[in-house]
């Protein structure tokens, strides 16, 4: 160290300079506004004892290339915009070397992202992570494409109530459904799937159901016709579906099993057992209800306001062949675990049966679709197109014809109905509506219908076939959901469409329309709301 001490002074001698002992400062400028001579920036600071017990610091000279020439009509201008990005820190002895503090409202140049910073100021803004921020221009119009999709249509009809098949119970499908085609009684409430969605709503029994984030009762009056009301009593918040149906003072009534408050079909209070007679109580609508109509099996309720005049509704979703009597209905439901939107686009998606469905219907050998073309009108899209498809076994070989010509139809607000026909005349109708439980909850009420043109003794529209028709339909729709729950369309900046997509397409655009007319709800204000009575 004593070669070094000395080389160290004897540098320091030739400098000709009076020791002074180094002192920090407690400012430090990076730019001075009046013309000086710049200083050489010094290094580290080394102590040096003397003899006589005294100590000299001295700073280490470091060499630094000459500044390139800027010219002088540009040198204010570059030396603002660098003021505006670095702010040094104060030096001290004990910091050797001097780094940029981060300035307010922006990151020193050259310096990393603090992703400490980024993550707060995303959490401030209420984003989770990998959720992009809506404030970007670029993600714009995808941020409102997938909030459109998630949005509820309000004054349409959608197809309610029913009992729900879980996946788990499948392993028993065959068994079930033949016993349900005899009678349903031997099975007890939300146990399985079975017949026609009307038919499950008993006179005199309430029938609870779920539909866009809303709990609701359906209740048959002794005059045949189903009513609906929203299921929370007013008084304490008790679920009304868990009562019963009677007839107070000659209405028809919801009964609820907490304090036996009656309300009829408009949701009318009509008694109070617990007030003394001479007491006052509310005679008057204390229960949201809506409208119901009952069509091709369905019971359809009516999502918007009892305002809306009844002959402006846009029309109930509806197939002729459900009440041809020369076709056969079979009906059923099952449940996703996701949003609807997906559940319903993948019923108009024609291009997934050749591979999500190979080993029923589609033919991956010639997955093509053929001559694909799409009409709308106010409140749906047509498409037809032609495809080729496969038998699945020696059976149903004389069903086989060269092309399948199909016909697709997407309805508001997401009803799906496909037909086509094969060979010897076989015909089948797909009539399904997709309904949002929540928003991540979803059912696809359906009825597959079929038809033998070339059957004269109607042997083909026996019950015995109804348990073969509901469980292949069963199959297909299973493949679908384990599909179409793993679907994550939120984490794509854009999609990519082709022609095949062409009835996606059309109805996305459709459907947009009425959103952007105030139609769509979103789910956060629809789901755990207590709607108020039309006023």
């Amino acid at each position: 160290m004593l070669p070094l001490r000395l080389a160290l002074f004897k540098q320091y001698l030739s400098r000709k300079n009076t020791l002074k002992p180094a002192v920090a400062s407690s400012t430090a400028s990076a730019f001075v506004d009046t013309p000086a001579a710049i200083p050489k920036p010094w290094g580290p600071s080394f102590s040096i004892p003397s003899k006589s017990g005294t100590t000299t610091t001295i700073d280490l000279p470091v060499s630094v290339p000459e500044p390139l020439p800027v010219p002088k009509d540009k040198a204010t201008d570059i030396e603002q915009k660098v003021q505006s990005n670095i702010v040094l820190a104060p030096q001290t002895v004990d910091s050797p070397v001097t780094k940029p503090n981060k300035p307010a409202g922006g990151v020193p140049l050259a310096q990393p992202v603090d992703a400490r910073a980024l993550e707060q100021q995303r959490r401030q803004k209420g984003l989770k992570p990998g959720q992009w921020d809506p404030n970007t221009s670029l993600l714009a119009h995808r941020m409102k494409e997938l909030q459109g999709r998630r949005a509820y249509l309000k004054n349409f009809w959608y197809a309610a109530g029913g009992f729900t098949l879980f996946l788990g119970f499948l392993k028993f499908v065959p068994l079930v459904l033949s016993a349900l085609s005899v009678s349903r009684k031997q099975f007890p409430h939300n146990s399985g799937a079975h017949a026609a969605v009307s038919e499950k709503v008993k006179e005199g029994k309430a029938h609870g159901v779920e539909l866009c984030g809303e709990k609701l009762v359906l209740f048959r009056g002794k005059d045949g016709k189903v009513h609906c009301l929203n299921d929370v009593c007013p008084h304490r918040g008790a679920p009304l579906s868990q009562g019963w149906v009677q007839e107070v003072k000659g209405h028809d009534c919801v009964v609820c099993p907490y304090h036996g408050w009656a309300f009829d079909e408009e949701g009318v209070l009509r008694d109070v057992p617990a007030a003394d007679k001479a007491e006052a109580w509310p005679r008057k609508k204390l229960v949201d209800s809506y409208a119901v109509e009952e069509k091709g099996g369905f019971v359809w309720l009516f999502y918007g306001s009892n305002n809306f005049p009844a002959d402006e509704r846009p029309p109930i979703p509806y197939a002729p062949e459900l009440d041809d009597p020369t076709w056969k209905p079979v009906y059923g439901e099952i449940e996703f675990d996701c949003n609807h939107w997906s559940v319903f686009e993948n019923a108009i998606d024609m291009a997934h049966i050749h591979y999500l469905h190979s080993d029923s219907f589609g033919n991956q050998e010639s997955p093509q679709i053929k001559g694909m073309k799409t009409t709308h009108n106010a409140y749906g899209v047509k498409a037809s197109f032609g495809l080729h498809n496969k038998p699945v076994n020696k059976f149903w070989e004389f069903s086989q014809v060269p092309i399948v010509n199909v016909t697709a139809q997407a309805l508001l607000p997401s009803t799906s109905i496909i037909s086509f026909t094969l060979g010897n005349g076989l015909s089948f109708t797909t009539f399904v509506n997709t309904v949002p439980i929540n928003s991540n909850r979803t059912v696809n009420r359906f009825a597959l219908v079929r038809n033998l043109s070339i059957d004269k003794t109607g042997i083909f529209n026996m019950g015995a076939w109804d348990r073969f028709a509901r469980q292949a339909m069963i199959k297909i729709l299973s493949e679908d959901k384990k599909m179409v729950e793993q679907l994550r369309p939120e984490m794509l900046p854009r999609e990519i469409s082709v022609k095949a997509d062409l009835p996606q397409i059309a109805f996305r655009k459709l459907r947009q329309e009425y959103i952007d007319m105030g139609y769509g709800v979103s789910p956060e204000a629809s789901e755990n709301r207590y709607r108020m009575p039309d006023q």
